[in-house]
């Protein structure tokens, strides 16, 4: 069975970028799908706008369109600097799984590279991931813009459910 979740990496370019990305065989595939589907039960912050009904981009550009200015940031390689811990840690922190439940789920969501355990760019859970293992964050980022008059949002893809 670990053989169906054995993933060999491939390179990419896309508009000059060069990106590793990883595409799981369809069993492991069929897992994170099933995954991504009771993720995306969880309640998706208003700030979220890819992926979420009713949202898009062009929803995400409204946020903005009365200000006199914005700032765009984006997190470079966000899917690989996203490891493993952070990952185990939202399985059985946030979700309360018991630590052998989250240590599966952090493995079946996470590769391995030279030491190294993080998302893998071209899994089917890797963005929703990525948004729920620094969700603290994100709040914080919220929380902070409200204060100060700001406008916010994310465009990370939260599945439909």
């Amino acid at each position: 069975m670990a053989s169906h979740f054995e993933v060999t990496p491939f390179v990419q370019e896309k508009k000059g970028k060069i990106r590793e990305l990883y595409n799981p065989t369809w069993e492991h595939k069929r897992a994170l799908k099933r995954l991504v589907k009771f993720l995306a039960k969880l309640e998706s912050p208003s700030y979220i706008t890819g992926g979420v009904s009713k949202r898009s981009y062009v929803s995400n550009v409204e946020i903005y369109k009365s200000n006199k200015y914005a700032i765009i940031i984006d997190i470079s390689d966000f899917f690989p600097s996203t490891y493993g811990n952070k990952v185990y840690n939202f399985f059985r922190r946030t979700l309360h799984q018991s630590s052998d439940i989250a240590k599966i789920l952090k493995d079946l969501t996470t590769v391995q590279k030279d030491g190294k355990c993080f998302i893998p760019q071209g899994y089917p859970t890797s963005p929703i991931l990525s948004f729920l293992a620094y969700y603290k964050m994100y709040e914080k980022l919220a929380k902070y813009a409200e204060v100060h008059g700001l406008s916010f949002s994310s465009k990370k893809l939260f599945p439909k459910s």
